[in-house]
């Protein structure tokens, strides 16, 4: 038996590039098994990060990963060129700068709500030390 990790490029809805793994588990020419894991790798990415990640939960115990025949080696380097080799077809400056753009708004708008959260909590907490410092007054 050999295990054999092949790359199939694609994109996904949102024109980054989806790197399908197959994991396959080989008998001579005959497929035992596959197994499918994917990458997405959107307009910014770091694809030596991206690959890293991947080949590090590739190489953890199947009770781990939970992916049959684990652990599986690194992704050769010449199933990786095919990632590399399509990345300046999608990540382009204007498809990297939307991608961050984008993220920016969303940052900011989780800190505005993050900001309002905090003014809803330090309100009702106010509140609640009115409120207990007119009872004693009350009674």
């Amino acid at each position: 038996m050999e295990k054999q990790i092949v790359i199939c490029i694609g994109t996904d809805r949102q024109g980054g590039v989806r790197a399908r793994l197959s994991l396959l588990t080989m008998d001579g020419e005959d497929v035992i098994h596959e197994h499918f894991h994917s990458i997405n790798l959107t307009p910014g990415d770091d694809p030596a990060r991206a690959r890293k990640e991947i080949e590090d939960h590739l190489a953890m115990p199947k009770q781990q990963s939970d992916i049959p025949g684990a652990p599986w080696g690194p992704i050769p380097d010449d199933e990786w060129a095919k990632v590399i080799g399509v990345l300046p077809f999608f990540h382009t400056e204007a498809a990297i700068k939307r991608v961050a753009d984008k993220k920016a708004a969303i940052a900011a708008a989780d800190e505005l709500e993050k900001q309002r959260i905090a003014e809803a909590i330090a309100e009702a907490e106010a509140a609640a030390a009115a409120q207990a410092q007119e009872r004693p007054a009350a009674a």
